[in-house]
Order: structure tokens, then C-alpha cells, then sequence
């Protein structure tokens, strides 16, 4: 599809509503979302949406390889989107947006009606958006094809 692509961090009870935005927007502006719940060799979703619960995992290797994948797959993005709401906790988005920041210093956005004026979002993220119409109006002014967004990502 396009020359940005952007890791997709969100709680996994999002998955749906995120998933359905993200096909959207990619068809749209010409930006991968990189899913790790659905893209690539990813199965998480398609098992959660027929009804696999995480909780009663039983392989605990399991864990830990999802977690290797995870950073394999953000280390092979330009950046990273995060859905992160106060509601609906994830420690893995948070760990993600933690992770594509703090350690590798890669631009990094974050998407929430709840928590953009949280210390640690503030610090971390390169800019914060209050919905997804807010982060498409950037897109729209900043994300074209020689856009800001592409420039700090490239």
C-alpha cells in the first residue's frame, strides 16, 4: 500500500471498532496500520472474534512469544498509533507506546477521549489526538505524500 507504515496499539477489546476504523483510513490515505491483531501472520483476532479466551491459555509460552512478535513488529514500523482509553486498560498498548518511544525514539501518536493529559502520555507521545477525526484532520494537513508526518517517520 503506501511508504509509512504505523504499528496499531490497542486494547483488545477494541479490536473490532479499531479494526473497522483501520481499513477505513488506510483505504483513505494510503497509510499502513500494521494490526498485530489481525495482519500478517497474526491470529489473535480471528481466534478472540470466534470466541478464544486469553485467560484460559493454556500454553504460558504462549505470553512471551506474543510479546517477541509484538517488538519484531514495531521495530519493522516508522512509528506507532495508540488507542488507549482509561476504561479499557491494556498493558500492552501501554508497554507498546513505552517501548516504540522511550527505547527506540520513534514518533509516536496517541488517540484517546480519556487520558491525553495523563504526565506519562504527555511526555512520551509526539502528539496526542482527542479521536480518530482529529488525528484524520492532521493527517489531512500534515500526512500527504510529502507530508510532516511521512518526513518525521522516514
Amino acid at each position: 500500500m503506501g511508504d509509512l507504515m504505523l504499528y496499531l496499539a490497542h486494547p483488545l477489546m477494541m479490536r473490532r471498532e479499531v479494526r473497522q476504523w483501520e481499513l477505513e483510513f488506510e483505504e483513505k490515505y494510503g497509510i499502513d496500520l500494521l494490526n498485530p491483531f489481525y495482519d500478517g501472520d497474526a491470529v489473535e483476532g480471528n481466534a478472540l472474534d470466534e470466541g478464544y479466551d486469553p485467560n484460559i491459555d493454556p500454553d504460558p509460552k504462549t505470553g512471551g512469544d506474543i510479546v517477541h512478535r509484538d517488538l519484531d513488529l514495531i521495530r519493522g514500523c516508522q512509528g506507532l498509533l495508540a488507542f488507549i482509553e482509561s476504561e479499557k486498560h491494556s498493558v500492552g498498548t501501554a508497554m507498546e507506546i513505552f517501548f516504540n518511544s522511550y527505547i527506540l525514539d520513534r514518533p509516536t501518536y496517541v488517540i484517546s477521549k480519556t487520558v491525553t493529559h495523563h504526565p506519562w502520555i504527555r511526555g512520551l507521545v509526539s502528539k496526542r489526538f482527542i479521536g480518530t477525526k482529529d488525528f484524520e484532520r492532521y493527517i489531512d494537513n500534515y500526512g500527504g505524500k510529502n507530508g510532516e508526518i511521512r518526513q518525521n517517520n522516514s
